[in-house]
């Protein structure tokens, strides 16, 4: 095995093994917790704000990071320093578990400085990552590797609300913060044993910053490329939709149908599963018809998906296997089957980001260019999470009367789904438009053909898949 592809072996490793870390602390479990100490949606509509808002410590990061010969060691300690304080909600449970109140604040701020440190080494490792992976394999590297740490997150997200459900939380008689205990401490072990692993991957040799004569030239340069920038503001519009809708979704199932974390985790599971079923072909698909018009598709067709929640009741289907039978609530049962659907695409957003941030950025000043690429998303998608959470928090005081199809009344989940389809429609695709298209790239009428067919082939992937294990237990 040659130092590149053992390089790439090694990091993806650490990052199935830091996914289990990334279901826990951006998952479930953390809304969960919030939600269970205040029972506030705006109190969690600012945390997931300030998350967002951290982001801007990536540009003097990047900036601070070329004092350092060895770009690995200056995003050690910064990663080290954020796994160790998402120890945090074990220490803070244990101290004032009969105080959530002033839980729910000290948490917040111990988290968003963890959350500061994640910020300060994210452009340090994109930069870094970028150096290792050949530019020919990129978008084919970053799916496989999603398809691999998927296959973590889906198991992350699983075990959090089986152990979530196995003990009571404080609101039911008897119940207790045990399973967030046992949950955020298999988090924080996990994402400290990933920088660890992490850290075995060799550094590159750096290029030369760009001959800029001063700060504001230098900090200047990225966003004077003009579909950096744009590329930058497409992908901050994305994120401002998913950020209105956030972990909204999920407290309108407890709250209205009494959804468990069980049921709540099999959601989220089932939307990483896609990511683990198309990862590969994400990325094989990305490279064929490029990130520009996979984008655009992607954002077309994902909303769609969300006009489940308009028909969503609360009927119970029952199902018999065999001799096992077993009950799905129509909401999960609707909910989890239009994540999956919609999860094809996300995931491929996602590859999308990377890679263009790589390609289109110049090596003189990608390391700038992203951090401020993440700056400018993170400052305009807080805005998100807050307005979130303040139309919860709004339409719970004041609920509607307008009958839905369902029979459930319209509430606060389908007034944040309606925003976030318009600002993804009208705000991010119109930008991602403006990005110059490479001469490998396919037109936008092109890539609709491919994309429109290429989901067959992932289920096809998957049964012959179930088809050979089947063969080999025959054998």
């Amino acid at each position: 095995m040659d130092s590149t592809r053992k390089s790439l072996f090694t990091s993806t490793a650490a990052g199935m093994i830091g996914m289990l870390w990334f279901s826990i602390a951006f998952g479930i479990p953390t809304s969960m917790l919030f939600e269970s100490l205040t029972g506030s949606g705006i109190m969690l509509g600012i945390f997931s704000t300030f998350i967002q808002l951290s982001a801007v410590f990536q540009v003097p990061s990047a900036i601070f990071s070329e004092h350092f010969q060895n770009r690995k060691r200056y995003w050690g300690f910064l990663s080290m320093a954020n796994r160790i304080l998402w120890l945090a909600p074990v220490i803070v449970i244990l101290c004032f578990w009969n105080r959530p109140t002033l839980a729910a604040l000290i948490l917040m701020m111990l988290l968003a400085l963890a959350t500061c440190f994640a910020n300060c080494a994210g452009p340090i490792w994109l930069d870094w990552m970028a150096d290792i992976i050949p530019r020919e394999i990129s978008e084919r590297y970053w799916g496989i590797r999603q398809s691999l740490t998927a296959v973590s997150f889906f198991v992350g997200t699983a075990l959090a609300g089986q152990i979530l459900d196995a003990f009571p939380v404080p609101e039911k008689p008897g119940g207790s913060y045990t399973g967030f205990l046992i949950v955020f401490a298999i988090g924080a072990v996990a994402g400290i044993l990933d920088i660890l692993l992490h850290l075995k991957v060799p550094d590159t040799k750096r290029a030369a910053p760009p001959p800029a004569t001063n700060l504001m030239d230098k900090l200047a340069i990225p966003m004077k490329d003009r579909d950096f920038r744009n590329m930058t503001l497409a992908y901050a519009s994305w994120f401002l939709a998913m950020g209105i809708v956030g972990p909204f979704g999920f407290i309108y199932l407890k709250r209205v149908f009494g959804t468990s974390y069980t049921d709540l985790s099999i959601i989220a599971s089932v939307a990483s599963l896609s990511a683990v079923l198309f990862g590969y072909l994400n990325g094989m698909l990305i490279d064929r018809v490029g990130s520009r018009a996979f984008f655009c598709i992607a954002l077309a067709l994902i909303p769609p998906f969300w006009a489940v929640w308009f028909f969503a009741g609360d009927t119970v289907y029952g199902f018999q296997l065999m001799s096992w039978s077993f009950h799905i609530p129509e909401t999960i049962l609707l909910i989890s089957a239009a994540s999956f659907m919609a999860g094809i695409l996300g995931s491929g957003v996602a590859i999308c980001q990377i890679h263009l941030a790589n390609a289109i950025a110049d090596r003189s000043w990608r390391r700038i260019g992203i951090a401020e690429h993440w700056a400018i998303v993170g400052i305009v998608s807080a805005t998100g999470p807050f307005i979130g959470g303040a139309i919860t928090d709004y339409f719970t005081k004041y609920p509607l009367s307008l009958r839905l199809p369902s029979g459930q009344n319209m509430s606060y989940i389908h007034i944040l789904i309606i925003l976030s389809t318009l600002v993804s429609w009208t705000i991010a695709i119109p930008f991602m438009m403006k990005v110059k298209m490479s001469k490998d790239d396919m037109s936008i009428e092109s890539a609709i053909t491919a994309i429109y067919l290429y989901p067959l082939r992932g289920f096809g992937l998957a049964l012959n898949f179930l088809r050979n294990i089947a063969d080999e237990k025959d054998k």
